[in-house]
């Protein structure tokens, strides 16, 4: 019999203020699933009333998904397909408080203030900066409901190959809408957890998920017990106090280190609604597995867009076979990139960033470190945005960067390795733009391009013996090669 490990979960905070006010469900049938979203008519009036209306008239049956952004959003409704359609009128914008921008969130398209129509997104992850009184204040984005069921179909669409606009390679069509539960809720005293997030990838470091919690019932809830548990093992208690209405959420973040390596399942249902028993426990609990991987490395990424031309740049993260893990880019909005933990099987693996307009990036950062031996040590790091087309980082999550040419440079050779006091190249692209030398801490050495002798002779003999990289930029794009000072 296989030893249980204690579980202990500790909250780390009830996060209110994700509260949907909602009642009309709408099912959206897809090629990619099913999935069902909420309407918040007592908040949101206007614009919900308008949606059912499309809904309920067919508008919307046939129509795409016409931009898919990872890690931001999936947009439709537009009867063009191109972004430029409507349903031929507007409504005003009507906002509030309770309704804000955060994943799974409905919320509508728009050209500036009272602009909306047909066209709406959902959100994929928190995107705050989209709220009528948040920074940068330049945008305005109504939101009128929420997904509450299948959210990963949405998250699977999120996930679609798209060209240099956005528009998904393979259409992602909406079949159908239609209005399945009409206004109103079946039982008096209903609650249930309808969600557990946070478990799509390996996690290194313990367990890090998002309970939410709903009140599904027509009495507001003023207590709830929450139970949860990790792989059949003891139940463990939250309590919920204070004022949840009819159709409102709230967030619980909980974590545990306490796992079994492997694959691991986490339940969690609500019990003792107002101190009663649940009126309906079919929907009291959501369910998951994860895999926990404590044999994995955790990496730290972080990118940032260029500023000026957020849309053209992407960046993949891929493992030996070519496969995609991970992705992003294609922001739409100044600004914006994101900061990543990626718990990843030991292993090599690529990198790599393109920019659909050829030129680089004006600005931007990206970076990869992990942590080894109680020191940072970074595995890719832009250093230069003046990339042309594509910069490509290989590297291995128990080893150091290991650094290659972009697909559009030409090459050059290193003529033996290691070496003593002078560097031998041969094949290089004539006027180089600059010349670096990177250790394996990934501290770059800039070398003046004027010491490159017309020989091909780089003088190296100042730099301590050990492992380096050479790192060339040309107009042809960048070429790395690794060498050896030994002594």
């Amino acid at each position: 019999m296989k030893k249980q490990c204690s579980i202990a979960f500790a909250l780390i905070g009830l996060l209110v203020g994700n509260f949907l006010s909602a009642q009309t469900q709408i099912t959206f049938y897809t090629n990619y699933g099913d999935f069902v979203a909420e309407m918040s008519d007592s908040l949101s009036p206007i614009t919900s009333g308008n949606f059912i209306d499309l809904v309920e008239s067919g508008f919307y049956d046939g129509l795409t998904f016409h931009r898919v952004i990872d890690d931001f959003v999936i947009q439709g409704g537009d009867p063009t397909g191109t972004g430029n359609g409507d349903a031929g009128y507007v409504i005003e914008d009507e906002f509030d408080d309770a309704l804000r921008n955060v994943q799974g969130t409905l919320s509508m398209a728009n050209e500036g203030p009272d602009t909306g129509s047909s066209q709406f997104f959902i959100n994929l992850v928190d995107n705050d900066f989209l709220d009528f009184d948040q920074s940068p204040l330049s945008s305005a984005h109504p939101v009128f409901g929420s997904v509450i069921a299948n959210f990963e179909v949405v998250q699977l669409i999120g996930e679609v190959n798209t060209d240099s606009e956005d528009g998904p390679i393979e259409p992602v069509i909406m079949d159908s809408l239609r209005v399945t539960t009409e206004i109103g809720f079946e039982h008096e005293i209903d609650a249930g957890i309808v969600e557990i997030r946070g478990l799509r990838h390996p996690l290194c470091d313990g367990l890090k998920a998002e309970l939410v919690l709903k009140n599904l019932g027509r009495t507001e809830l003023t207590e709830v017990v929450i139970n949860y548990q990790v792989n059949g093992g003891n139940p463990q208690f939250l309590y919920f106090e204070g004022s949840l209405n009819p159709g409102q959420s709230v967030i619980y973040e909980i974590e545990s280190s306490f796992l079994l390596p492997g694959i691991n399942d986490v339940n969690a249902y609500t019990t003792f609604d107002n101190g009663q028993v649940d009126e309906n426990p079919d929907n009291d609990g959501a369910a998951g597995e994860f895999l926990y991987a404590p044999d994995y490395h955790s990496l730290e990424f972080s990118f940032t867009a260029d500023s000026n031309a957020p849309k053209e740049t992407t960046w993949a993260l891929s493992d030996s076979e070519g496969t995609v893990l991970r992705e992003g880019g294609n922001y739409s909005l100044t600004g914006l990139g994101t900061e990543e933990t990626w718990c990843l099987e030991p292993g090599c693996y690529s990198l790599k960033i393109q920019d659909a307009g050829f030129n680089g990036m004006d600005n931007g950062a990206m970076l990869l470190s992990r942590e080894i031996e109680g020191e940072t040590v970074i595995l890719a790091e832009l250093t230069s945005v003046d990339f042309g087309s594509q910069e490509r980082f290989d590297f291995c999550t128990d080893g150091f960067p290991i650094l290659v040419e972009s697909q559009t440079n030409r090459s050059f050779e290193i003529v033996s390795s290691p070496v003593s006091e002078t560097l031998i190249l041969k094949q290089l692209p004539s006027t180089p733009k600059s010349i670096e030398l990177l250790d394996t801490k990934g501290a770059a050495h800039q070398i003046p391009v004027a010491n490159l002798s017309s020989d091909l002779r780089l003088d190296v003999s100042g730099f301590a013996p050990g492992l380096y990289w050479l790192r060339i930029k040309s107009d042809f794009g960048t070429a790395t090669r690794s060498f050896v000072i030994a002594r």
